[in-house]
């Protein structure tokens, strides 16, 4: 008996320190914050903070029926509050001026701002709001449009400023690279340099001081025979916004696609930033509902000053998901709702604590 314990021992021994560390399940929650209430969820929310309240909006989904058994995927304008005191979810009477999904949202003094997206049937949106709230009353007010409609871009806020990237501008989906600068003093926009390698949609960004970051994405082209190609890129880019005239450079490539991940990847102190899944070539080959194996579940962490990644944990499988916003606030990050399959949404909102990763 005594034998076989030694041999164990000696076995765990040999296994690699970064396996055993990658086997670690990161510890997460759907109870923290309650399931959104709708009964399908929805992919493509608009969601952040406005003080201590969750604001989760707008969003897509297929309410009656899945995509292969005809249903038609419908935008929302619904807009959704979830207090903390009274633990639960309002809907506000108020709505999104349109109905929108698929866009970028950015915390802003009293307020969310929410940039672009798509409307109805995938038409492409360059409106901005400010979602903000006065006293105990909620309004929106509409701000200066961005130079072209986008969606599925990726964007975060950089100071006073909020860049967008990448996405798509018109009805077919095309996957562009150009980049779009917000002065959240001035309401005015600019262009900066278009991101370098393929054009992409679903790619996820970062951000670090003054610098913005786009990880992986969606580069798109057609076949000999006219046929819809999808790659999952894994290469990475940094833009200092503090040193002009603005430059891209290229990181470190990931060692798996994360494309439609969590928009905003998480920031550990300025150190890491953290990615809680993405879609990867493998899974994205997957086109049948009934033997798509769901996303993979590995946790991935970039090192910012040393430009490298290493895999930190896992996430469980049936938690992972597509096409959603994400929300840090303090040492917390939110999961709100997402695709979990094909056609298929989530209305939980998945909680992790961030301390459990330094």
């Amino acid at each position: 008996m005594h034998y076989y314990i030694f041999i164990i021992a000696v076995f765990m021994m040999l296994i690699p320190q970064e396996q055993a560390v990658a086997q670690r399940m990161i510890p997460s929650a759907t109870d923290l914050v309650p399931a959104i209430p709708d009964a399908k969820g929805f992919a493509g929310m608009y969601a952040g903070f406005v003080g201590d309240e969750l604001v989760a909006a707008g969003g897509a989904n297929f309410p009656d029926k899945m995509p292969w058994e005809g249903g038609k995927k419908i935008w929302h304008d619904v807009i959704f509050v979830y207090s903390k005191q009274a633990g639960s979810w309002s809907q506000l009477p108020l709505k999104l001026p349109k109905k929108l999904a698929y866009g970028i949202t950015v915390s802003y003094k009293n307020g969310l701002l929410l940039f672009g997206g798509s409307e109805q049937d995938n038409v492409p949106s360059a409106a901005v709001y400010y979602l903000k709230k006065e006293g105990q009353s909620w309004q929106i007010e509409q701000l200066s449009q961005s130079p072209e409609a986008l969606v599925n871009m990726c964007g975060s806020r950089v100071g006073d400023h909020v860049i967008l990237a990448t996405g798509s501008s018109d009805l077919a989906g095309t996957p562009a690279s150009k980049v779009f600068c917000y002065d959240l003093k001035k309401n005015s926009w600019h262009q900066l340099p278009d991101l370098p390698g393929q054009a992409r949609i679903n790619a996820v960004s970062a951000t670090s001081k003054d610098s913005f970051y786009v990880f992986s994405g969606i580069a798109l082209h057609n076949d000999a025979q006219g046929k819809t190609i999808r790659t999952m890129l894994t290469d990475a880019y940094q833009l200092d916004f503090g040193e002009k005239p603005y430059s891209w450079k290229k990181l470190q490539d990931l060692p798996v696609a994360l494309a439609a991940g969590p928009l905003q990847a998480a920031n550990l102190n300025d150190q890491q930033f953290i990615f809680f899944g993405g879609l990867d070539q493998q899974t994205a080959q997957y086109a049948d509902p009934a033997t798509h194996p769901g996303f993979k579940p590995e946790v991935w962490a970039y090192s910012i000053a040393k430009n490298q990644w290493r895999e930190v944990g896992v996430l469980p499988k049936k938690e992972m998901r597509l096409t959603l916003p994400s929300v840090q606030h303090k040492n917390m990050y939110y999961l709100i709702n997402g695709e979990v399959g094909p056609g298929v949404r989530s209305n939980s909102i998945l909680s992790i604590d961030l301390n459990n990763l330094k």
